[in-house]
C-alpha cells in the first residue's frame, strides 16, 4: 500500500560533506589489509577517494597506502602533512589545510578542508604533494544541475524481502551525457535532550544538568526538548534493479540486490524519465539508539570517470573505499601517480523518519 504519512525533506544540495556518505562505504571494510599477489608491483602511494558535490564545502580526505609483508599486503595510513591545493576553471585557488576536528578523528584518511562551496558545472582539479610520496593530481567535472520530481512510496515484499518501492521522476539535462547513480543510507543520529531555564540552554544529559532539571521541574513549567545531531555513522540499505534500462540489468545476480543503482541518459536524453527502485527497510527502523536515526534516498548525477569507477566495485561486490585482493579487478581512478577517485558530484536528497525518537 502507499505510505501516506510518510515523513520526509526534500533537498537538492544538501550541506553534509562527501564525507558523511564515502564513510558509510569505508566503515564496512572489516580490514584495511588486502593480499595482492607478488606480480603487483605495488609501490607506496598517495590515496585519494574524494566526492566534490554541488552545494557542499570542500574537504578532501588523503592517505597513503603503505606495502608490507615483503610487499604482498597492503595498509591505509593517514597523512597529516600532505600540501593540499584545489583549483576551478575559472582561476580561483584554494589552499585546504589539515582539519583536525574530533569529527574526523576515526576516519581511515584524514581531512582537508575549507568552507569553499563546490558550484555546479563547473571544473576543478586538486594537486597534492607529501615529502616522502610522488605528487598526484586529478581533474572532475561537477554535473550541471538537474531535478528529481513526482516521487511516490510505496510499502511491498520483493523477493520476499519487505522494501519501500521509489518511483520518481529523473528531469534530465539536455544536450550533454548524463549518468545518475541511485543509493540509500541511514545516518545513526544522537539525541540531544535540553532545556531553557533564566534564558540559559543546558544539556539534560549531563549529570548537572538533570539534576538542575530535577530539582526545578516540580515548582516552574520546564519542558524537556528533543533535537536529532547527524553523526558521522552509516548504514549501507540494500537496493533492488526495477528498471531493465539500468547498467545493473547487465550484471545477471537473479535478482540480488545492489549498494547502488547506475543508470545513463543514453535512451532519454533532455526527457523526463520515469523510474523504479526499491530499498530493503531491514535497518528503517531499531530498537538500539546507537542504530536510530534518518533515511537518506539520494539520486546523483556524477563525473563519467565517478560513474565508471563505482560500477566496477558493483560489478565485482567489492565495497568502496576498500581494494580488492585480485589486482585484476582494482578501478583505475583518476588519481595521477596514485590511487583512488576525484568524482564530481550534483545530487537530489530525499530525508525519510522512521525511527521514533
Amino acid at each position: 500500500m502507499y505510505v501516506p504519512f510518510l515523513k520526509y525533506r526534500y533537498k537538492q544540495s544538501t550541506g553534509l560533506s562527501w564525507w558523511l556518505f564515502m564513510i558509510a562505504g569505508m566503515l564496512q571494510c572489516t580490514a584495511c589489509k588486502k593480499t595482492y599477489t607478488p606480480s603487483t608491483h605495488l609501490t607506496n602511494k598517495l590515496v585519494i577517494l574524494a566526492e566534490l558535490t554541488a552545494g557542499d564545502t570542500i574537504k578532501i580526505p588523503v592517505g597513503k597506502s603503505t606495502l608490507i609483508e615483503n610487499g604482498s599486503t597492503i595498509n591505509f595510513e593517514k597523512i597529516t602533512n600532505a600540501s593540499v591545493h584545489l583549483q576551478d576553471a575559472l582561476g580561483h585557488f584554494w589552499l585546504l589545510p589539515f582539519n583536525a576536528s574530533p569529527e574526523y578523528s576515526n576516519g581511515p584518511t584524514s581531512i582537508y578542508s575549507y568552507p569553499q562551496k563546490i558550484i555546479a558545472d563547473q571544473t576543478y582539479t586538486i594537486d597534492i604533494s607529501q615529502p616522502d610520496l610522488e605528487a598526484v593530481k586529478a581533474t572532475t567535472h561537477i554535473p550541471a544541475a538537474f531535478t528529481i520530481t513526482e516521487v511516490d512510496t510505496l510499502r511491498e515484499m520483493y523477493t520476499d524481502q519487505p522494501v519501500l518501492t521509489f518511483n520518481f521522476t529523473i528531469n534530465d539535462v539536455p544536450g550533454e551525457e548524463d549518468f545518475y547513480i541511485i543509493e540509500a543510507l541511514k545516518q545513526v543520529v544522537k539525541i540531544y535532550r535540553h532545556f531553557t531555564w533564566q534564558n540559559i540552554t543546558y544539556n539534560y544529559d549531563t549529570p548537572d544538568g538533570k539534576a538542575l532539571y530535577d530539582r526545578l521541574k516540580d515548582q516552574y513549567p520546564l519542558p524537556l526538548l528533543k533535537d536529532t545531531i547527524p553523526t558521522n555513522t552509516f548504514i549501507r540499505l540494500n537496493m533492488f534493479n526495477r528498471d531493465m534500462l539500468t547498467d545493473n540489468s547487465a550484471i545477471n545476480y537473479n535478482g540480488d540486490s545492489f549498494h547502488r543503482i547506475f543508470l545513463s541518459d543514453a535512451s532519454f536524453d533532455g526527457e523526463a524519465y520515469r523510474t523504479t527502485v526499491s530499498v530493503n527497510t531491514q535497518y528503517f527502523t531499531s530498537d538500539n539508539t546507537m542504530m536510530q536515526g534518518s533515511v537518506l534516498f539520494m539520486v546523483k548525477s556524477v563525473s563519467r570517470g565517478y560513474y565508471d569507477y563505482l560500477f566496477q566495485y558493483e560489478k565485482n561486490k567489492i565495497d568502496f573505499g576498500t581494494l580488492p585482493s585480485s589486482h585484476s579487478v582494482t578501478p583505475s581512478g583518476n588519481i595521477t601517480n596514485g590511487l583512488g577517485i576525484l568524482g564530481g558530484v550534483y545530487k537530489n536528497q530525499l530525508t525519510y523518519y522512521f525511527d521514533t525518537f
